[in-house]
């Protein structure tokens, strides 16, 4: 009952294992990773199949803007079965991501900008490196290992099946992995159209947070780190198109980003300052801890203001920074929240040069 995890993945292993250890309560309350070398594999005896592929792609409105011009968040699944969708597992993780992504200002305030959907995507298995809609296999990258999806199968996906015509940079999409058992390390890809898809393992709402909420919309950048330089010109390649506007290049605090939360007294207790280490180690943040750092603490001032920014110009309002402290020092601050899903924290890995972030 010690044993939390168990990973024996990337040996020569081959052989069945009998279907009642993966439905058993001790296999599904414990982390393990058995993947191995090309060629070689455990399986499971008389897996689970969907036969009623009815449902994929059916689509519900579970939320309506009443405010701007309507900015999309989708949501479908990878993993989950016909039996999942019929008895509600699948609803279940889409109002939860809902919620988590919701949770934060200042999407918290600003929901009724929202238009919500589902879309419900039936796989023939339920356990990872089986049959996946979207192909999500676990993915070795040597010093570190995650997951790897078919985005253009998703992205397809979503067109035929959301059919919204509107432009691309008000989509935001999110996909839900069933993990069954392995570890979903979360990433987010960022297309030149401003639109994003994201990818969170079911129930990790602080990756939920950080990617679809920092990434996936917000466009912000991580703000932890790698040891090395980055010789991109920050504001040339990111700051000019409005994003990885949580970050700067500079520790000048006459210079910074920042500059203005650095000089007000009302973010004293909020920690502003100027700190090394964001994406890569010489470029800088605001915060020693935040979202966008380790999933959790809510997003810092400039995060927020970014993602406020966004948010107005894409509703076609006016946007001032005046207007955004009157609205920021008067939001309901939440308590801090941790993980409340172990495996997103042990799962979370700096991003990989694969064009995801």
């Amino acid at each position: 009952d010690k044993l939390t995890h168990f990973s024996i993945y990337q040996n020569r292993l081959d052989g069945t294992l009998p279907e009642k250890l993966y439905y058993s309560d001790w296999w599904v309350s414990r982390y393990f990773r058995m993947d191995q070398q090309e060629g070689y594999g455990l399986k499971f005896e008389s897996i689970y199949e969907s036969t009623d592929y009815s449902r994929h792609g059916e689509v519900k409105q579970i939320q309506q803007h009443t405010k701007g011009s309507g900015l999309i968040l989708a949501i479908t699944a990878d993993g989950f079965s016909d039996r999942m969708i019929a008895d509600g597992k699948f609803d279940m993780v889409v109002n939860q991501a809902i919620e988590a992504f919701f949770e934060e200002e200042p999407y918290t305030s600003f929901r009724e900008y929202f238009d919500v959907y589902s879309i419900a995507a039936v796989s023939k298995n339920e356990i990872i490196d089986y049959d996946y809609a979207f192909e999500t296999r676990i993915k070795d990258y040597g010093r570190m290992y995650g997951i790897e999806i078919n985005d253009g199968k998703v992205n397809s996906f979503f067109d035929k099946y959301l059919n919204i015509q509107k432009d691309k940079s008000y989509i935001t999409t999110l996909v839900l992995v069933n993990k069954n058992n392995g570890c979903v390390g979360p990433f987010t890809y960022m297309y030149t159209d401003d639109s994003a898809l994201t990818v969170a393992g079911a129930g990790d709402r602080g990756n939920v947070k950080h990617e679809t909420g920092g990434h996936g919309f917000g466009k912000l950048a991580d703000e932890y780190y790698r040891d090395e330089h980055s010789p991109v010109n920050l504001h040339e390649v990111y700051h000019k198109r409005g994003w990885y506007l949580n970050i700067d290049d500079t520790n000048d605090p006459t210079k910074v980003l920042w500059k203005d939360f650095l000089a007000d007294p009302y973010y004293q207790a909020e920690g502003i300052g100027i700190y090394q280490g964001a994406l890569y180690d010489n470029w800088y943040k605001a915060t020693t801890s935040s979202i966008m750092l380790g999933g959790y603490d809510g997003f810092n001032a400039p995060s927020r203001w970014a993602i406020y920014q966004r948010i107005k110009k894409l509703a076609g309002e006016e946007c001032s920074f005046e207007e955004f402290l009157k609205y920021d020092k008067n939001r309901t601050v939440q308590c801090n929240e941790i993980m409340d899903d172990y495996s997103s924290v042990t799962c979370k890995y700096p991003p990989i040069d694969t064009g995801k972030h």
